[in-house]
């Protein structure tokens, strides 16, 4: 079994017509002899329109599925096979994969995840009366959400996990300035250049830092952002951020947001923009490795793309990396020296963290994500403060009307939170309270009151 994407240009060589309804990069899968697998293409071509869409997650159900076709290709068992066969077979996966060598040997978020995408095909195929049953067992549970029951259910064959809080990892405020300023923007640790720095493109490095801690975005988002739809810098602000709106297309589960970031950490950006990364772009000669996307005329929601007037927000990570700015070089905010975009920053992070570590033995390995929950953190901290003060003052000025309750709530902490990370339920969002000392916040706040009466 062989995965491959779907290439239109490559197809239109051989057949002058496609298939209806291919996305562009939608995997599909060939046997040994070339042949396609017909239900499990048909499964996920449909991916799109049946709540999968994201093209990632059907890169990674793509290859569950194929791993799993494998399995059953040795058994000489076929996909939708007797379903008393294929549980056997589910059994004898779980101990292959999860029991077996070493070198095969699943870890339990894995297969979790090979269990998730198994699953959903023989849901499908249920529901297209390919089997008359599915070969997993699930067990149903009520779940309350916002007040109202609604009925859950768990595959039995998935592995129980850590719990969400237990892998939150962040960063509290002087270590996150120590790796902006000192592993990404090669400073020494009381601010001053450091003479020994032999790092590149740091101005570019540290803004992009900034950046993601500031507003909590996602590697995916800060590295297809396009140069034209960062914000404006305000004359006057009193509350220190600046509205950051999210296209669809560049965000996890293609749900467009507006999340907010801070206006030292947007002046930055900007600082770079306007010199490093122009100095960068000027007359370069990169060229996108497929075809060329030309950008002219841009503004804040769109420009001529071919000489064809394109919003923005319709332009997904592949397509954006494709785009070439009117003046050379990338479209994108973040450049390599050379003028074209830089998506990949484990590298940049896992550098900057080495030196962090050279300056303090105790700093830990940061990813980009890691900037995410450090924003997280500390903006549910300044949430949950503000609302506990706003309540102090609602509750003295009204004399305890429980009128003032809806106000509250509509500022409630963790809501606000959810909606600035783009989380689909607040249940997410609850793993970060564990990082919070709500108790020592409130008390704080009762001093603060104490001293302002």
């Amino acid at each position: 079994m062989r995965l491959y994407h779907f290439n239109p240009a490559a197809c239109a060589k051989i057949a002058p017509h496609p298939p209806v309804g291919i996305h562009p990069g939608m995997p599909f899968v060939l046997d040994d002899e070339g042949r396609p697998a017909g239900e499990l293409n048909r499964w996920l071509w449909s991916l799109p329109t049946s709540g999968v869409p994201a093209p990632n997650s059907w890169d990674a159900y793509a290859s569950d599925l194929v791993a799993w076709l494998r399995f059953l290709v040795q058994r000489n068992v076929g996909l939708i096979d007797d379903m008393a066969m294929l549980r056997d077979v589910v059994a004898a996966y779980h101990a292959d994969r999860r029991m077996g060598d070493l070198d095969r040997r699943l870890a339990p978020s894995s297969w979790n995840r090979a269990v998730a995408a198994i699953s959903r095909f023989y849901d499908w195929a249920y529901a297209e009366n390919l089997i008359d049953a599915v070969p997993f067992d699930y067990r149903t549970y009520l779940v309350r959400t916002d007040g109202s029951p609604r009925v859950r259910r768990r595959n039995l064959a998935k592995e129980r996990d850590g719990r969400p809080y237990a892998t939150i990892r962040w960063l509290e405020t002087d270590y996150l300035e120590l790796f902006l300023s000192a592993g990404l923007g090669g400073r020494l640790p009381d601010g001053e250049a450091d003479p020994s720095f032999r790092g590149r493109e740091a101005a570019r490095n540290a803004a992009i830092g900034r950046l993601a801690a500031g507003s909590g975005m996602r590697s995916q988002e800060f590295s297809h952002l396009l140069v034209w739809e960062l914000p404006s810098l305000p004359l006057d602000s009193a509350t220190g951020i600046v509205a950051l709106p999210l296209p669809a297309a560049i965000t996890k589960g293609i749900k467009a947001r507006t999340t907010w970031v801070r206006i030292e950490a947007l002046a930055d950006v900007h600082s770079y923009v306007a010199l490093e990364r122009a100095a960068a772009v000027r007359g370069s000669a990169w060229r996108p490795a497929t075809e060329e996307l030309v950008v002219s005329d841009p503004d804040a929601t769109g420009g001529r793309v071919n000489g064809r007037r394109v919003r923005w927000s319709l332009l997904g990570p592949a397509e954006r990396r494709r785009l070439i700015a009117p003046g050379g070089g990338a479209a994108v905010v973040a450049v390599r020296a050379d003028g074209g975009p830089l998506t990949d920053w484990e590298h940049t992070f896992a550098a900057a963290s080495r030196r962090c570590g050279r300056i303090d033995a105790r700093f830990p390995a940061v990813t980009p994500h890691m900037l995410r929950h450090s924003f997280a953190v500390h903006t549910l901290r300044y949430l949950v403060r503000t609302h506990l003060a706003d309540t102090a003052k609602l509750i003295r000025v009204s004399g305890g009307d429980p009128g003032w309750a809806l106000a509250l709530r509509a500022q409630d902490p963790l809501l606000v939170l959810r909606d600035l990370l783009g989380h689909a339920s607040v249940s997410t969002t609850e793993v970060y309270l564990r990082m919070v000392d709500t108790t020592r916040l409130f008390t704080d706040t009762e001093l603060d009151e104490a001293e302002a009466v």
